[in-house]
């Protein structure tokens, strides 16, 4: 069975009971948009189960129901085949179609939708980049988007635009194909046609992983790896020339630490970094973190300090996984349904405290706004 989705509801009536949001509530300056809710927005959470009867699912169904929730990402335990995926992502989408609904679809080793459960499967970044030209590579990625459009998801944490090291691959990075290679201009052209072929098919991208974890010698998932000795300007490039082609939906941070560049804090949780590598070099697109519950994030800070720090340091969307496998066995990082509700109540509590401000969360709700009007998932 399959299930076509369209990101666009001017064809679809939810009683207002049962789905709070309406059009006119996202149109900021025309509305008043609860704070809770432009809170809400900024949080992707992960979840387990693979049915709207799942208790989990329904927990996360109501979440994004009530407007707490911006979206939802999905890993391979969510998924068992196309028809179980494509009912689960419209019961998503049915409770909030605003909402994203995520996946981490590079090709090779980093892919949700596999072959095994009846899905295309596709080569990774490497193999595309060294076996097909542009034109061949447009082609892989224009299934790659067709399918998960068809399955409902649409926001890919993908491509990595990381620089590979022949010499010595980063072991989560180049180690696994996960790099286009070494030269910046191949990764630049390869990118350009992951996105094209993504935005073909109405799907959202993300580049990742700023401002560059090729050339790291660890893996953030089991703690905290710094780069301030291995870390080059050119890993910089990549992202700085699509952010040129006008083309870049979102940045996703990478967990690593560069003294160099902030001797306090590492890049995902950096206000300086953020602000003079991004926002002052004229990116003013949305920037969300990898995994909050990887490692070198939850092992060092905990879940609440995370959430603020994250959040006063620029970032606009938040990933929360809920995913134990992600926290390289740190023992503090528990699985929490109800984290919607929690994020906006730590969020308020710090906005009341003065460590954040109310006009840094709305600068980040316009930002996803705007992103989504982009591609008309609005």
């Amino acid at each position: 069975m399959e299930h076509e989705f369209i990101f666009s509801t001017n064809n679809t009536t939810y009683p207002l009971e049962d789905h709070p949001l309406n059009h006119d509530d996202l149109k900021v300056g025309e509305a008043v948009i609860p704070l809770e809710k432009q809170i809400g927005s900024m949080l992707i959470m992960g979840f387990e189960g693979v049915h709207s009867t799942d208790p989990n699912v329904q927990k996360t169904i109501s979440y994004l129901k009530s407007g707490l929730l911006g979206g939802t990402i999905l890993f391979r335990y969510n998924i068992e085949n196309p028809e179980q995926l494509g009912e689960l992502t419209k019961s998503l989408h049915q409770a909030n179609p605003y909402a994203f609904v995520a996946a981490d679809q590079e090709g090779g080793k980093v892919q949700r939708l596999i072959k095994d459960k009846g899905f295309t499967g596709f080569p990774s970044a490497y193999d595309v980049a060294n076996n097909y030209d542009i034109d061949g590579a447009s082609d892989i990625y224009d299934n790659l988007a067709k399918e998960l459009n068809k399955n409902g998801i649409n926001l890919n944490f993908a491509p990595v635009v990381d620089i590979n090291d022949e010499e010595k691959p980063c072991s989560v990075i180049g180690g696994l194909g996960r790099s286009f290679g070494g030269d910046i201009e191949k990764i630049v052209d390869y990118a350009n046609a992951f996105i094209d072929s993504h935005h073909k098919f109405n799907t959202f991208t993300a580049l990742k992983h700023f401002p560059g974890h090729g050339l790291a010698s660890g893996d953030t998932h089991k703690g905290m790896v710094d780069v301030t000795e291995t870390v080059h300007e050119r890993e910089l490039k990549p992202f700085y020339d699509l952010i040129a082609s006008d083309k870049v939906d979102m940045i996703m941070t990478a967990h690593v630490v560069n003294t160099k560049l902030d001797p306090l804090h590492p890049i995902t949780l950096s206000p300086t970094v953020l602000k003079t590598l991004l926002r002052d070099k004229d990116y003013d697109g949305v920037i969300v973190t990898d995994d909050l519950h990887m490692g070198a994030i939850i092992g060092s800070y905990g879940i609440e300090e995370a959430i603020i720090r994250s959040i006063d340091a620029g970032n606009d969307l938040l990933v929360i996984s809920n995913n134990k496998a992600a926290c390289g066995g740190v023992e503090n990082c528990e699985q929490d349904y109800d984290l919607p509700a929690k994020f906006v109540d730590i969020v308020k509590q710090a906005i009341d405290e003065g460590k954040i401000s109310q006009e840094r969360i709305e600068e980040s709700y316009n930002r996803i706004d705007k992103l989504k009007n982009k591609l008309q998932l609005v």
